[in-house]
């Protein structure tokens, strides 16, 4: 069963300005169209992201001037749409949803005030519900507002992203709950990516412009060679164990994560097969990727990072010799050491 989530995560934005794509309007039902076969069967059900290209002619919201009904006007990146009319207040708009005053409104030719309907960011989000063979098209349901600087065959913009998990892609192979973010991992087209979601809210991978540290995180690994992130685990820290090594991820200095401080700090390169591994009283128990050894990941205070052994000796040679079946066994005896020291 697929997870429903809002506002992505996306593929990075194409940046290949020959590639564009245009909405026929900004809400309900849509018709999106490329200039190049961009839309597959597996897309279908997903979201699709249209950004405009550039800042437009759109007026900036200034202070105490006359506006009138379904005026215009961008604030930073937010464009809004006056529901009343009258002057403008003095309280810059700053929302993200909804209707909200920049004054205390009123009819006295002294009172100033404009109530503002947020309409977008700089771009939109829809649901593709239907694609044509051809792949030029496809039928989508608006979620968050079209810019109308991306509405119409004249106006396509480059600036435009897929969904990032789909029967093409392929769709995350571990998750973990960590800080009160879901974080996911390893997927087949993107191995050494993670996205976590913003705080709190589990199904929403939303930004703000510019970035709020509550905001979701989007994090590639970039290494000297593919290192598969096999498996993210919660054993104090988080780590990720990938198919070359073992690494914690970094914060800021109060080990926060939050999407401008997010980093990998290398901790062994043994690297871990594709078994789940095991926390135990914040220890790791994991299948090394060669050899089928069981190690285990713990902090060490004398190197002030972490450190792993082989514990395959405490296996009875006796018992099935499995990866699972090892890993329990060994994860039965590391408890009994934990829970019952001699």
């Amino acid at each position: 069963m697929d997870v429903e989530t809002k506002n992505g995560p996306f593929e990075d934005i194409n940046i290949n300005e020959t590639i564009k794509v245009y909405a026929s309007a900004s809400t309900g039902t849509i018709t999106l169209t490329a200039s190049s076969a961009i839309f597959g069967a597996e897309q279908v059900g997903k979201l699709f992201y249209l950004e405009q290209p550039v800042v437009d002619s759109v007026p900036v919201w200034e202070t105490n001037k006359s506006t009138v009904i379904d005026d215009v006007r961008r604030a930073d990146s937010n464009y809004y749409r006056a529901n009343t009319a009258g002057k403008t207040g003095t309280l810059r708009p700053s929302h993200t949803e909804g209707m909200s005053w920049d004054g205390w409104g009123g009819t006295a030719s002294g009172d100033t005030g404009i109530q503002w309907e947020y309409l977008h960011s700089g771009f939109g989000i829809v649901r593709i519900t239907a694609v044509a063979s051809n792949g030029l098209t496809a039928t989508a349901t608006v979620i968050n507002y079209i810019p109308s600087q991306v509405v119409g065959s004249a106006n396509g913009s480059y600036k435009w992203a897929r969904f990032a998990w789909n029967s093409v892609n392929g769709y995350p192979g571990t998750v973990v709950y960590y800080q009160q973010r879901l974080y996911f991992a390893a997927s087949t087209a993107y191995p050494q990516t993670i996205w976590a979601s913003r705080t709190g809210d589990y199904k929403d991978f939303g930004k703000n412009n510019p970035l709020q540290d509550d905001d979701r995180i989007i994090y590639t690994y970039a290494g000297r060679q593919v290192n598969e992130i096999r498996h993210l685990i919660d054993v104090g820290n988080l780590i990720a164990l990938t198919s070359g090594g073992e690494y914690t991820i970094s914060g800021d200095q109060n080990k926060v994560l939050t999407p401008a401080s997010f980093s990998f700090s290398s901790q062994g390169n043994s690297g871990s097969s594709n078994v789940p591994p095991i926390a135990v009283a914040n220890i790791a128990l994991f299948i090394q990727e060669k050899g089928s050894a069981v190690r285990d990941l713990a902090y060490s205070f004398d190197v002030d990072g972490y450190q792993g052994t082989d514990l395959t000796i405490l296996a009875n040679p006796s018992l099935p010799e499995t990866q699972h079946h090892r890993l329990v066994i060994l994860h039965r005896a590391l408890q009994q050491r934990v829970l019952h020291p001699r």
